[in-house]
């Protein structure tokens, strides 16, 4: 741990500063990497920097570190984790998670239903729509609470897979660079999932992107600040409510993309979105496209 610190201080140019004196203030959350989210889900933890050293030093310090050491961490969880599931496969055979079908992460009847793909509208934002691969009911709610609730993690690399389909057939992706931003999610909602789900799935879905010959790239440029409200059914106007003042942006990495991409789960009244792509713009970030597993039905049209 000294050394990937050392080597962090040496990046961001403060060799001088004592390595004992920075790990020493470190979170001790750090120690436990429980899932690819534990630095959002951990970040609201940081203490103030050391004294003489600015904050956003500290800041580039801290993250540093944390990639480095995640990282490894999560190969070996990764590795562990495939082995039991191989292990439960063989044992007790997983069901489809939208209807149940034994052997299948998503059977070809909601794999099918998954790429139904349609628009929905977006109000009080610069995009007019947004994309979405299917309507939110049936099987495909299910399927998708299942992954987003329960953490049936299988699902992250199908569910990539079919919005990765929709980006291909809708977004209107240039030649250079494509910047997929996560929509954010609050600290209260990561603690109880274990993860920051949206991110999960756009680091896959860049994965899936990059393999059919897209530069893609995934930037946290958003994130949820302060206390927000638990997310109800409601109006957008109740929905934007709890968002707003509430959104973080930072563009570190955005300057080069071509076509900025937004990706969230659900669209239910499209006040997420909404706030996120006004929040981006403000900060001066275009938003190209706006995509979603799932939609509502205030749907404009069908375009699969």
């Amino acid at each position: 741990m000294h050394q990937l610190l050392q080597e962090a201080v040496t990046r961001s140019g403060v060799v001088a500063y004592e390595v004992p004196v920075l790990l020493a203030r470190i979170p001790t959350s750090l120690s436990v990497c429980r899932c690819d989210a534990c630095l959002e889900s951990h970040s609201y933890r940081i203490t103030r920097p050391p004294k003489n050293l600015r904050p956003h030093v500290w800041q580039s310090i801290l993250n540093q570190c944390r990639q480095r050491y995640c990282d490894g961490m999560n190969r070996a969880v990764y590795v562990l984790k495939s082995f039991m599931a191989l292990v439960r496969d063989v044992i007790v055979p997983r069901g489809c998670a939208g209807c149940g079908e034994v052997d299948a992460v998503l059977c070809d009847a909601c794999w099918s239903l998954m790429h139904r793909f349609r628009m929905r509208s977006l109000y009080g934002c610069s995009l007019d729509h947004a994309y979405a691969c299917a309507g939110y009911e049936g099987s495909i709610r299910t399927a998708i609470l299942q992954w987003k609730d329960h953490g049936d993690l299988e699902c992250d690399r199908v569910f990539a897979g079919i919005l990765t389909d929709l980006i291909m057939q809708c977004a209107d992706i240039r030649a250079g660079p494509v910047v997929l931003i996560p929509a954010p999610s609050s600290h209260r909602s990561m603690r109880a999932r274990g993860r920051w789900h949206t991110k999960n799935l756009t680091q896959y879905v860049a994965r899936e992107l990059r393999g059919r010959g897209v530069e893609a790239h995934v930037r946290t440029a958003l994130s949820m600040t302060g206390k927000v409200e638990k997310s109800v059914a409601g109006s957008a106007g109740r929905r934007s409510g709890r968002l707003r003042n509430h959104i973080r942006v930072d563009l570190n990495g955005c300057g080069d993309a071509d076509t900025v991409i937004l990706i969230d789960d659900i669209i239910t009244t499209g006040a997420t979105m909404s706030q996120c792509i006004n929040a981006l713009q403000t900060a001066g970030l275009q938003v190209d496209a706006a995509v979603a597993l799932a939609a509502t039905n205030d749907i404009r049209m069908d375009t699969g």
